[in-house]
């Protein structure tokens, strides 16, 4: 199409981004792949978090170590534990079949959970890079007081440091702004000097400002570099983000991460549990150990018997030496 004369055929112009434009696709792009290895973490968290609950009893691993029959009794190795978790129990029930099928739908469910927690985790990374430093220290402080006890002392040592240097520089913030408040304005100084005093407030204003941002990046760091960098967006989620889901709902990124766990949990029992039923290795090892087991109750039993026996003899034994005794004063 050729176009009109006098006017400028912009289809053929290159087209170009502005800078703030390429900006903000970069931090996406950076959000989104800090997302991926958010919800990485998490999965692994997750299932050590299984593992812990409940545990390699439960689930056909024997401890490593010594012999089945001597590290620990078959019931302790092999059998179900006696109060498995209530997301857990009602599995249990299920065939081996059941139970691979179930896994099945129970991961493509958490593999679409993971993909809006990733989205989610990334959506609100940008709103905390672009949120004020002051709302950035308040959701740490939400963050601290939630998870401050499943971090290392060392480290909540030095998040509550910096959220302390952030208060006093905020208070000093505040001070300077007050009397900056009360100086002349531009316009209506008169003399160098006055100038000169409004130009220094400035610089400190924007030092001060500047430090306040280092500071609650550097806490922020310290909460990421403990794995908890999703459990810090969720802890302030409707700090940073006014239009969040609220606290406690099922769109909230907090219950999303539980229920996350909750999946996972019920994915590792299943797998878990019907790779036992089916592995011959670990089959065998668990009538191993409850043969032996067999033979030492059995052996205990025997030796019980004969103690019972040992015991009567020696009875029996008191009796004639008292019967001779009585004998020996008659005569």
């Amino acid at each position: 199409m050729t176009s009109m004369p006098g006017r400028i055929d912009r289809s053929a112009l290159p087209r170009t981004t502005t800078p703030i434009a390429q900006s903000a696709a970069a931090s996406a792009a950076k959000a989104v792949e800090s997302a991926k290895s958010v919800v990485a973490d998490l999965t692994a968290r997750a299932t050590q978090f299984a593992h812990e609950q409940l545990g390699p009893q439960s689930l056909g691993t024997a401890t490593v170590g010594g012999h089945v029959a001597q590290t620990a009794s078959p019931d302790a190795l092999w059998s179900q534990p006696t109060a498995l978790p209530a997301n857990v129990a009602d599995l249990s029930k299920l065939s081996r079949t059941e139970k691979i099928e179930k896994a099945k739908v129970l991961v493509a469910e958490r593999d679409q959970l993971g993909g809006k927690i990733q989205d989610r985790v990334a959506y609100l990374d940008q709103k905390w890079d672009r949120s004020r430093s002051q709302t950035q220290a308040q959701a740490l402080r939400v963050f601290l007081a939630e998870n401050g006890t499943k971090l290392p002392a060392e480290k909540r040592a030095d998040l509550e440091g910096k959220l302390a240097a952030f208060d006093a520089t905020q208070a000093k913030f505040d001070a300077a702004l007050a009397k900056a408040k009360t100086m002349p304005k531009r316009s209506e100084c008169k003399t160098p000097e006055q100038i000169e005093a409004r130009h220094q407030m400035a610089v400190e204003l924007v030092a001060m400002h500047r430090a306040m941002g280092d500071i609650a990046d550097a806490a922020a760091s310290i909460a990421d570099g403990c794995g908890s960098k999703v459990d810090r967006l969720a802890s302030g989620e409707q700090i940073i983000d006014k239009s969040a889901p609220p606290k406690g709902s099922a769109q909230c990124l907090a219950s999303m991460v539980s229920h996350f766990f909750e999946l996972t949990q019920q994915i590792y029992y299943l797998q878990s549990s019907s790779r036992l039923e089916v592995d011959p290795v670990l089959q065998q090892l668990k009538q191993q150990g409850e043969s032996e087991a067999k033979l030492w109750e059995e052996m205990r039993e025997r030796f019980k018997k004969q103690d019972a026996k040992v015991e009567k003899l020696r009875d029996a034994e008191a009796i004639d030496r008292a019967r001779i005794e009585a004998m020996l004063k008659r005569t």
